[in-house]
């Protein structure tokens, strides 16, 4: 290979990867200021609590495998009867990266849950599990909600950030 042509292939490898940095920056979404206690204020505001009660850093590994002391914080609203399906999490990740981890994690939780309710045993609890649950990446947060008001929460959320 003579040098013009390394040096053209050497350009646009750059280029290619320039283009893929700035895509994957740019692609993980904003990064928010907000304190984590606003963000919790506002989606607490929008879901009915009495059957959640809020779950520290041991409750956070065991059901979700996560280590609390890996992230900027987190907010876990566990439920209080294990038939009670609803649960909240927010994860403010310490970096950007962390999010697929935190959201797989997060899957899978929801993915246990709804296998306890699916052979019928709890309807009601597979539904709420099934149609009124999200989780979203927006940023340094991660947020699992299982609510009947699921919509409005997530609404709330990102309106918050």
């Amino acid at each position: 290979m003579n040098k013009t042509t390394f040096f053209a292939v050497g350009r646009w490898v750059a280029i290619l990867a320039a283009v893929i940095f700035l895509i994957c920056t740019f692609s993980s979404g904003k990064i928010s200021k907000t304190p984590l206690e606003a963000v919790e204020k506002a989606v607490l505001g929008k879901v009915d609590t009495t059957h959640l009660e809020g779950s520290d850093a041991q409750i956070l590994h065991r059901d979700y495998g996560l280590s609390a002391n890996d992230y900027d914080g987190f907010v876990l609203y566990s439920p209080k009867d294990f038939m009670d399906p609803e649960e909240i999490l927010i994860v403010k990740l310490a970096d950007t990266n962390q999010a697929e981890q935190v959201a797989s994690a997060m899957q899978k939780r929801l993915d246990e849950r709804t296998a306890v309710f699916d052979n019928g045993y709890g309807p009601a609890q597979y539904d709420l599990l099934t149609k009124h649950s999200v989780i979203r990446t927006e940023g340094n947060y991660v947020l699992l909600l299982v609510s009947e008001n699921a919509e409005s929460a997530l609404k709330a959320f990102l309106k918050a950030l």
